[in-house]
């Protein structure tokens, strides 16, 4: 299929070209181009829908504008491996796993296409919203060359469709070869944003099908406490570095930090996150508008009855190979350890109250500390329209508006 999608601004608008099942406990093999505002990258999403279960979305930057010509977007299925190739590029692989009983798409499908409005996710995490002053929004679509075999409705097993005498079935369509292997390497490493087998908060249990973690680093550091601390940022890819106050023990309260290390010249992302009474999975990333390694910079946090200041800092580091860039594609690097960042201020910038280990912590709630005052119990409206900026120019993640993740919107973030 070549597809040709809406140009200008299509923030909003999602474009879908997909193989799908009907009925109860579907099977669904999609293409999902998430629109964005002009001059920003539009986004392809895949997904693998069988027997119902779906929530294995990936999605990356394409290296191309998909709106200013057409492109090949194709799918290859089979019983060993299903394929999505952008002009002839695999960029995604999901393989035929039911030995482990991973489900695999195994009913006849049908192609649709489809042109919606996915305001509420697609763009910025559901922040940018259709602007309706661009419509009408047109997507081209040509180029039906399609290969596949006839399923008797009556019948509608899908067994004869696995006969050799489809090429597509052919032994060298059961695996990549070392090209197509090179190409798609290169995908996951240079232009994938996310893949669901890496969300550790959306699945602390690696997905059967998914690639298996290789190995703890959190058991082999060192930590030197003062006043000052040193880890080096060059080439920091799936290193975390971690400034966050924690509780200890059941239901633990938690408020993060957590930067992401990235390949020399791409962004380090700053991933925030808050737990109540053991209560995570709130996570928000952005890209700062500054380069956090050429410089100190100031990272504070502010708690209060009210809303969320600093009682207790612990600096961490630890290998996120699995998930923490480009969705655990790119692992550390070891060649260049050992990994260094400076911390300093830990004399004077913390402020707090020291609470018994056998109290609560009500006493902190007394007005008599600064960050009690009801200065603090809200922004002001300086501090709000900064906020907003920072939501609308450089927020890349917030959980608030991840669907997939969460189909209910979860209650506190109807009052952000």
């Amino acid at each position: 299929m070549q597809i040709k999608l809406p140009g200008n601004n299509s923030a909003g608008v999602v474009t879908a070209f997909y193989l799908t099942s009907h009925g109860d406990n579907h099977d669904e093999l999609d293409f999902e181009f998430l629109g964005n505002v002009e001059g920003k990258p539009i986004v392809l999403q895949t997904n693998v829908f069988a027997n119902g279960q779906g929530n294995r979305e990936q999605r990356l930057n394409l290296w191309f504008d998909p709106t200013a010509d057409f492109h090949t977007y194709k799918i290859l299925w089979n019983p060993h491996q299903i394929v999505f190739y952008v002009d002839n590029v695999p960029i995604r692989v999901f393989k035929n796993k039911t030995d482990i009983g991973v489900g695999y798409p195994s009913r006849a499908m049908q192609i649709e296409a489809s042109l919606w409005d996915g305001s509420s996710w697609a763009t910025d995490g559901g922040q940018t919203k259709i602007d309706w002053s661009y419509a009408p929004f047109k997507a081209n679509f040509r180029g039906f060359d399609i290969s596949g075999c006839t399923v008797d409705q009556q019948n509608s097993s899908i067994q004869p469709c696995y006969s050799l005498g489809y090429w597509w079935n052919a032994k060298k369509f059961w695996k990549m070869d070392s090209k197509q292997q090179a190409a798609y390497q290169n995908v996951k490493n240079n232009y994938v944003t996310y893949d669901y087998c890496s969300d550790k908060p959306r699945f602390p249990t690696t997905p059967a099908e998914c690639p298996q973690g290789d190995g703890i680093f959190d058991k082999n550091y060192v930590i030197t406490w003062g006043t000052d601390h040193e880890l080096d940022l060059d080439r920091s890819e799936a290193l975390v570095r971690d400034s966050f106050l924690t509780s200890h023990g059941d239901n633990h309260d938690e408020l993060d930090f957590e930067f992401l290390g990235n390949l020399e010249g791409k962004p380090i992302i700053l991933q925030t996150n808050v737990f109540t009474n053991g209560q995570g999975n709130r996570e928000q990333k952005i890209n700062l508008w500054f380069d956090p390694t050429a410089e100190f910079h100031n990272y504070e946090i502010l708690w209060n009855p009210h809303q969320i200041v600093c009682w207790r800092w612990i600096p961490f580091k630890g290998n996120a190979s699995s998930w923490a860039t480009g969705g655990g594609q790119i692992k550390t690097n070891w060649s260049q350890a050992p990994f260094k960042a400076n911390f300093r201020g830990f004399d004077h910038d913390i402020i707090g109250c020291t609470a018994d280990q056998n109290s609560g912590i009500q006493p902190f709630y007394s007005s008599g500390y600064w960050w009690n005052g009801d200065k603090y119990w809200n922004l002001d409206t300086r501090q709000q329209a900064s906020y907003e900026n920072v939501k609308k120019k450089y927020l890349t993640y917030d959980y608030c508006s991840d669907r997939p993740r969460f189909p209910a919107t979860p209650p506190e973030c109807t009052h952000q």
